[in-house]
């Protein structure tokens, strides 16, 4: 049985090799060193006492105990070398063995991550679309939260608040060299926004309610537009919604603030005049009346 089995022990030593340093170099060869030692002890007492299957003893007469094996032999030719054969397949056996074993050596010498590019390549890819993912919707939340607050605020009729609550969503959504804003919002758009967030200020308080009843019918609307996720149709509005609150439009956004100003005065309603002078002031005195009359 020796004679047939040897030339089998290298092709099957790799395998039993990988199965034990799989879980590392050092324990692996101290687990497989520790069940050889078992292995062999528990062999040779079962041959000491006869207790070996014949199956499983090397010095099992395999050709003698089987006259059918034996006849299969005898009908080879006589002429192929068949004990050279068998040692060139164990020594091909040998070769792969040792050049796995060299290989798996390397692995090991080698630092953490080399030769597994690709692979971490692919996790950097996938953990940046995840970054982009949560980015894209932290700034979808903000813009949902500016758009609620400036229709509240404009409800209670405090339109400084609403500037200010589409102040921080604007700012958000109009960043320049953006990915994520890119990917979500018009290119002009954003620009626009830009623009008009270049004339910023605060609402004069004394046109406080009427801003706020011009501006309420657009600002109830914006929640709407956030919660069915139109942006193409939210930004635009809050752009709007803002020119109009500070006092500038969409085409007069590039102006200076100077201009921005005359143009919000010549867009509101100007007060009534107030008299300078009291009503005895502006009579005429009779002497007055007499000579205009000469």
């Amino acid at each position: 049985l020796r004679d047939f089995l040897l030339p089998f022990g290298p092709w099957l030593a790799w395998p039993v090799c990988h199965f034990y340093l799989r879980g590392g170099a050092l324990s692996g060869l101290v687990s497989m060193a520790l069940h050889g030692v078992v292995l062999a002890g528990i062999y040779v007492m079962l041959q000491l006492f006869n207790q070996l299957p014949p199956y499983l003893d090397i010095d099992y007469r395999l050709l003698k105990n089987n006259p059918g094996i034996l006849d299969l032999v005898m009908h080879a030719p006589a002429q192929v070398p068949w004990a050279f054969i068998a040692r060139a397949f164990g020594l091909l056996g040998f070769v792969r063995t040792a050049y796995y074993f060299l290989h798996f050596l390397a692995q090991l010498a080698r630092s953490a991550g080399q030769g597994h590019s690709v692979g971490q390549l692919q996790n950097l890819e996938l953990k940046l679309n995840i970054l982009l993912k949560r980015s894209e919707a932290l700034m979808k939340q903000q813009l949902i939260e500016a758009a609620a607050e400036t229709a509240m605020q404009l409800d209670s009729g405090d339109a400084r608040a609403a500037a200010l609550a589409l102040l921080k969503g604007l700012s958000v959504a109009s960043c320049q060299d953006d990915m994520v804003l890119a990917q979500v919002f018009e290119d002009q758009h954003r620009k626009t926004a830009l623009k008009v967030l270049q004339d910023f200020r605060l609402p004069a308080a004394s046109y406080n309610q009427r801003l706020c009843a011009e501006c309420r019918g657009l600002g109830a609307k914006l929640p709407a537009m956030a919660v069915r996720s139109d942006w193409d149709e939210l930004l635009p509005a809050m752009t709007n919604l803002l020119a109009r609150l500070i006092g500038t439009t969409e085409a007069s956004a590039t102006k200076s603030p100077s201009k921005a100003n005359r143009s919000f005065l010549s867009a509101s309603p100007s007060p009534s005049p107030v008299p300078l002078t009291s009503e005895k002031s502006i009579s005429p005195s009779p002497g007055r009346t007499s000579q205009a009359a000469s």
